[in-house]
């Protein structure tokens, strides 16, 4: 339940808030880590600054976060001593509720307050300099943000921005403030936090003096629920769990008989993926028993939804894609697919007459996840099948390579950072010389 409070006559600013370019505190870079930036392939670094893939508000969060009404106030001319008592109050509640997604290894056990300096490009003091801005550090998917879990304390924290007393928020190429009628928008600083959220409080929020707080000291702060837009894939009970578009078509809640339905979209050929969720597929709805003759995006079987087991009511099934009027290839994989749950009881089964056990057959050979297959889904069938976001453990760091990438059925680069393989350009100009260190072959053909 959100809870108004009183400014208590506090002056506000500038309805345009000044847009804080972080540098981040000492101890972190906030540059492309593990790389030099012009050692590498120049469409590499453009592609990490553009909005095309950003953090997108759930309806329901957009719906509540228009709700929200905080004056802007600036930091002021001078710095203070240090963080106040309300980001620290804030801080702690954070590490508590969401510990299992913020990056507790960055210094401050993963949350950052105060730093007396400037904003970056601009003349005013930033509100880390009066210990009013949080930044809270999200483990990276590659190079990207983890939206799986740094949305989750982001729409949180819109949904209880006049509770606690936020003004802003920037996290992963969206900026949200509190006082505007277009309030999310995309973020053009030089940085595109997508390994930390930048929350800013008001005055009252600092000194502890918001409902938020007050009910924080008095235990009655209703614990966080999850929110996170429904990506395709998610379980969901209605429309309203899948609130993400991609392109103006918004998803929706597929269900089949009384079990719990599974978020998708309607497609032909292709399907969008995110950051920190198991990638997407294309699949014909015929496959898995439906009658509509048209596709539906369903994620595949892979690591990140232990092969369908994080959902109850899916099932791993080998399904076509569906291609429509599309130019995507046919490809055939495992997705994680809706069961027919019936609100009937099961009968009774039927006792087996008694058998003589037959001869006991060799185990066979254990199957190998889908999405480590090539299956000659691509022209080269000797190219491992991999997916932006696999794990690259026991390759060199910033080893360059060719790979299947299932979803469009091609050749893709690929480049090991921080553990994971970051795909680069579709249709590899020459396989055979994109293996080691990067080179132009490694473009796309």
């Amino acid at each position: 339940m959100l809870v108004g409070f009183a400014l208590g006559g506090l002056t506000s600013c500038a309805d345009e808030p000044p847009v804080e370019d972080d540098l981040l505190h000492d101890g972190h870079d906030h540059g492309l880590e593990g790389f030099v930036e012009d050692e590498l392939p120049e469409g590499l670094v453009d592609k990490a600054a553009t909005c095309s893939n950003r953090w997108q508000l759930p309806s329901s969060t957009a719906q509540t976060g228009r709700a929200q009404n905080v004056p802007y106030q600036s930091a002021g001319s001078r710095c203070t001593s240090g963080a106040t008592q309300g980001a620290l109050a804030l801080r702690n509640y954070l590490r508590d509720q969401f510990g299992d997604k913020i990056n507790r290894s960055i210094p401050g056990d993963g949350v950052q307050i105060y730093n007396c300096r400037q904003i970056n490009g601009g003349s005013g003091l930033s509100l880390h300099s009066v210990g009013r801005a949080l930044d809270i550090f999200i483990p990276t998917w590659g190079s990207n943000a983890d939206n799986g879990k740094g949305d989750v304390i982001a729409n949180w924290l819109v949904e209880n921005a006049e509770y606690i007393g936020i003004q802003m928020l920037i996290w992963d190429r969206t900026i949200w403030t509190a006082n505007r009628s277009t309030q999310a928008r995309c973020y053009t600083g030089s940085h595109p936090h997508n390994d930390h959220i930048h929350v800013e409080l008001t005055v009252a929020a600092s000194s502890r003096q918001t409902a938020f707080f007050r009910d924080l000291a008095g235990g009655s702060v209703e614990p966080p629920t999850s929110n996170v837009a429904g990506w395709i894939g998610s379980g969901c009970d209605s429309d309203n769990d899948c609130g993400y578009t991609d392109g103006g078509a918004r998803g929706w809640c597929y269900q089949r008989g009384q079990g719990k339905g599974v978020c998708t979209l309607d497609c032909a050929g292709y399907c969008p993926d995110r950051n920190g969720y198991a990638t997407t597929f294309c699949a014909q709805a015929e496959e898995f028993g439906d009658t509509r003759e048209d596709g539906l995006c369903l994620s595949r079987a892979t690591e990140a939804n232990s092969y369908c087991g994080a959902h109850p009511d899916l099932q791993r099934l080998s399904v076509n894609r569906f291609l429509g009027n599309s130019s995507a290839r046919p490809s055939r994989v495992d997705v994680c697919a809706p069961k027919v749950i019936s609100s009937e009881p099961d009968p009774e089964p039927q006792q087996p007459e008694p058998q003589q056990p037959a001869p006991q057959e060799p185990d066979p050979e254990p199957e190998q996840p889908a999405d480590n297959i090539n299956n000659s889904v691509c022209r080269d069938p000797s190219l491992p099948a991999s997916e932006h976001g696999d794990s690259c453990a026991g390759w060199p760091e910033n080893h360059w390579r060719c790979a299947c990438f299932a979803a469009f059925g091609t050749s893709v680069s690929q480049v090991c950072r921080g553990g994971r393989w970051i795909n680069y350009e579709l249709n590899v100009r020459d396989c055979s010389r994109c293996d080691g260190d990067y080179s132009r072959s490694c473009e796309g053909g």
